[in-house]
């Protein structure tokens, strides 16, 4: 049955498992928030495109966060909440920021964009502690020969086939890991500066930080 079918929990409770009712939930949710908040051409076809892919089903990594199936869709949900808090703590010292709700929406729901279609499920042996034989574990993979750009460059680019992103919300989306995405060309001095220029691209790694190590650990 497909995640996107709305149903019920009383109609779907001996169709669905409550991970499966769990994920439908999350993908319907995640629609929604889109729908409502984006205005911007493209996004029937952004969200045709999300339903051709395996993104409400993907896990977000193959093993730091959320590694299980619906992980991607749970973290773009909760980067989104978090930055909305992270923004309005922010205003707390300086009353003059301002961020718009639809760039808060694109850039916390996509941001992991390139991750559809990047992992594969797989086994690996590992050592059962109190039998002392080896086990095949179930684990996730990632897929070979999937087209490479980079992370946050990549989701932004594919993100851009669909919505008209502003500079300020490519910014974001390509600097959202932080120095974890760094490169001879993109380095310290580049993050710097665009954390300096850009409050939505230092709010949006914060937000992405503190789902991958606090909120979903």
């Amino acid at each position: 049955m497909k995640l996107t079918q709305q149903v019920t929990k009383e109609e779907s409770t001996d169709v669905l498992s409550e991970k499966e009712l769990n994920a439908a939930e999350l993908t319907i949710k995640f629609k929604n928030l889109v729908k409502e908040k984006v205005k911007r051409e493209g996004v029937e076809e952004l969200l045709n495109y999300l339903d051709s892919t395996d993104f409400f089903e993907a896990p977000a990594s193959t093993r730091y966060h959320l590694c299980e199936d619906g992980g991607l869709v749970q973290h773009s949900l909760n980067v989104y909440e978090n930055l909305v808090k992270v923004i309005e703590f922010l205003k707390t010292f300086d009353s003059n920021i301002e961020v718009n709700e639809e760039s808060i929406v694109l850039t916390a729901l996509f941001h992991d964009l390139c991750k559809a279609n990047k992992y594969e499920k797989g086994t690996r042996n590992v050592k059962n502690t109190d039998t002392g034989k080896w086990e095949q574990v179930p684990v996730y993979n990632y897929r070979e020969n999937t087209y490479e750009i980079g992370h946050g460059a990549g989701s932004a680019l594919l993100l851009q086939q669909y919505i008209k992103l502003t500079s300020e919300e490519i910014q974001a989306i390509v600097w959202h890991m932080g120095a974890f995405d760094l490169s001879t060309y993109s380095n310290v001095s580049c993050l710097s500066k665009a954390y300096s220029n850009n409050i939505l691209a230092f709010a949006l790694q914060q937000a992405d930080m503190i789902a991958t190590y606090i909120s979903e650990k």
